[in-house]
């Protein structure tokens, strides 16, 4: 017997397993009804060959809209891949012959190719000639992979990776972009596929020069990348179109790995992690925060608290802050070339140590190679030491207004060079902008707890950051900070602002004021020592992340009276539900039958961690009687009519129309 399906132009077929097709060497796993682990463990370890070939859709989204004219538009967009992998695995348990093991050692032989490509088309339909445009994204990525891995958990996490590069010049991976057009005459042939004939499209030339670049990278460490092709490049660069000719032009672009004469035979990659270790942790101190006694910008009309006296507050709240648990975290990773004539490596060590509330908390970040660059003679070395504290979690907007200390405080100090070191001290202050705080004052009336939450999730945002940066830079990096600042002078110049000003030698104040609603964009100002640049409204093509202090994981108590209040609400749509169809909020009518099993009539779709589900059911099947169950993260309550009085029942248990309200 067999299934088979046909799905989107794609065949499938399924094919039962009995005991005749099952391989003996699975059957040799099971004796008696028992696992046979010694059988299983000489099973892994002698390793298995396997290839595989498919093609299957990552997704397919077709549309037809109706036109004026008659003509149909059909709207697609789809990913077609095909890939085929030949390979072998061998797995062996640590330590051997035993009952139980702390480790697995896994060697594994890949020979993976992949094609891809994303494909968007709007095509017009005609019985006579179908014509449209598309778009077509490539990838093709094919690189035989040769590991050895080893991994131990007894204490902590433990991991050893050997590869095996490429002994010979491989062509990796190619990337194209691809705009065309096409016509499709259609003939009376039936069940016959007529290719199109397509063209593909050029960008304006004068707008769009064609950059044909090939550059290489890492040839000193044996195995060079060379990454060589052509590409469409913007006469006007803006921010929020940057990408455009990259994505709608027609370039390509490939990734060649080429070794050279001194070649690694082997990269070993170590790396060590443990977590949740408990340590000692010392509060904070406020000395050692505003160790440099530098405001970063003029106070604003919004905060109305005086310089002194929020220094008071925070001195306030970091000497009554008590650390009552600490965990330490850390990871160490090493990578070095094994059989060159000069051996390279890069170590990382990163360290941190948090309370348990992860209000404050200690970070150290240690970063060493070898020489790199032709001029290096010692190694890179590259160290951090930062400290975090974060104000208290606000539960809703009154105890938001009501906080003394809203701002997140960081400090940094990082130190990198090689024979002469740079130095870095920056100061990080995080707080709401003044839109934000102007929300806060006209949130006077009480809500109720859905809008609150949705209030106190705006208002908590940290959109304001505050920089102040001291330094002592060595001059090759100095004259890479002034190239950088002349990049800012004409990075957006129509949006720019730029001022002469002299400032304090060696320091810098930057202000990074984000769009609190839509998160795409922002202002930036930066004092140097010698000007003041101001930037307005820089767009950015995604969404930029946020510091938050609202604890989105927390659970608010929301109760039945909310939801309904939240869901039932003045000047709103209506949803109606009867026995054999609902009435939605858009106004459509869905044939669902109620049944005796509960049906989700809403739910708190908006959140990632929904806080409600209202449901009803049928009490008796041919009756048109009614329940309806409402779930919150604390509590369950259940409302039926008996006897044509509502009972609401909270955790099962009956409660009076006083004790709801």
């Amino acid at each position: 017997m067999m299934l088979y399906i046909r799905y989107k132009d794609m065949d499938y077929a399924f094919l039962p397993i009995d005991v005749d097709t099952i391989p003996k060497f699975y059957k040799e796993m099971i004796r008696d009804g028992k696992l046979e682990l010694d059988e299983i463990e000489r099973l892994l370890a002698t390793g298995t060959h396997f290839s595989r070939t498919g093609a299957f859709y990552f997704y397919e989204y077709v549309r037809k809209i109706p036109t004026t004219l008659g003509m149909p538009l059909v709207l697609t967009s789809k990913m077609p891949t095909v890939g085929t992998i030949h390979g072998q695995i061998k797995i062996e348990m640590e330590p051997k012959e035993s009952r139980t093991f702390d480790g697995l050692r896994l060697h594994l032989i890949l020979k993976p190719k992949v094609a891809t490509t994303h494909v968007v088309m709007a095509t017009i339909m005609h019985p006579v000639v179908e014509t449209g445009f598309k778009m077509l994204h490539s990838v093709m990525f094919e690189h035989p992979i040769e590991m050895e891995t080893e991994v131990t958990w007894r204490h902590q996490l433990r991991l050893k990776t050997v590869f095996r590069p490429v002994e010979h010049k491989t062509n990796v991976l190619h990337l194209q972009t691809r705009p065309v057009i096409f016509v499709r005459h259609m003939k009376k042939v039936t069940h016959a596929y007529h290719e199109p004939r397509e063209v593909t499209l050029r960008l304006h030339e004068h707008r769009y020069p064609v950059m044909t670049f090939e550059n290489t990278f890492l040839e000193r460490f044996g195995h060079k990348i060379i990454v060589t092709g052509t590409m469409h490049r913007p006469i006007v660069r803006r921010m929020e179109s940057m990408l455009h000719p990259i994505l709608f032009g027609y370039n390509t672009v490939d990734v060649i790995i080429e070794p050279t004469e001194d070649f690694a035979k082997e990269y070993v990659f170590n790396m060590e992690m443990e977590a949740f270790v408990p340590e000692r942790l010392e509060g904070p101190k406020f000395e050692k925060l505003f160790r440099h006694n530098d405001e970063f910008f003029e106070e604003e009309e919004m905060e109305p608290r005086h310089r002194e006296e929020r220094r008071n507050e925070l001195t306030t709240y970091l000497r009554d802050y008590h650390i009552e648990k600490a965990y330490r975290h850390r990871l160490l990773c090493k990578l070095e070339t094994v059989g060159m004539r000069e051996k390279h490596e890069v170590e990382m060590e990163l360290k941190a140590v948090c309370d348990h509330k992860y209000r404050y908390c200690r970070t150290n970040f240690f970063l060493r190679r070898t020489p790199f660059l032709e001029k290096e003679t010692r190694h890179w070395e590259l160290k951090l030491n930062a400290e975090t504290v974060y104000p208290e979690m606000p539960k809703t907007i009154e105890e938001l207004k009501k906080m003394f200390n809203r701002e997140f405080h960081g400090l940094v100090d990082v130190t990198w060079g090689t024979e002469r070191m740079n130095t870095l001290f920056i100061r990080m202050q995080s707080e709401p902008t003044y839109e934000q705080k102007m929300w806060m004052e006209k949130f006077d009336r009480k809500e109720n707890m859905l809008t609150e939450m949705d209030k106190l999730r705006v208002a908590s945002d940290r959109n304001l950051h505050k920089f102040m940066v001291k330094y002592e830079l060595i001059p090759e990096t100095e004259h890479f900070m002034h190239n950088l600042f002349m990049f800012f002078d004409t990075w957006n110049m129509w949006n720019t602002e730029y001022k002469m000003v002299p400032h304090e030698e060696k320091m810098l104040r930057l202000q990074l004021e984000i769009e609190p609603l839509y998160r795409r964009t922002f202002d930036l100002l930066v004092e140097t020592p010698e000007k003041r640049i101001v930037m307005k409204n820089l767009m950015l093509p995604f969404v930029l992340p946020t510091l938050n202090i609202h604890d989105m994981r927390m659970l608010e108590n929301v109760g039945v009276r909310d939801v309904i209040r939240h869901v039932v609400k003045h000047n709103r749509p209506e949803c109606i539900v009867k026995s054999w169809e609902v009435n939605t909020f858009d106004k459509l009518r869905l044939k669902t039958p109620l049944t005796t099993c509960y049906t989700i009539l809403a739910k708190d779709c908006h959140s990632e961690e929904p806080r409600f589900v209202v449901m009803m059911k049928k009490m008796v099947k041919d009756r048109e009687e009614k329940a309806l169950k409402i779930v919150t993260p604390r509590d369950v309550y259940v409302l039926e009519m008996v006897n044509d009085e509502l009972v609401i029942r909270v955790n099962d248990k009956v409660i009076t129309h006083e004790e709801l309200m």
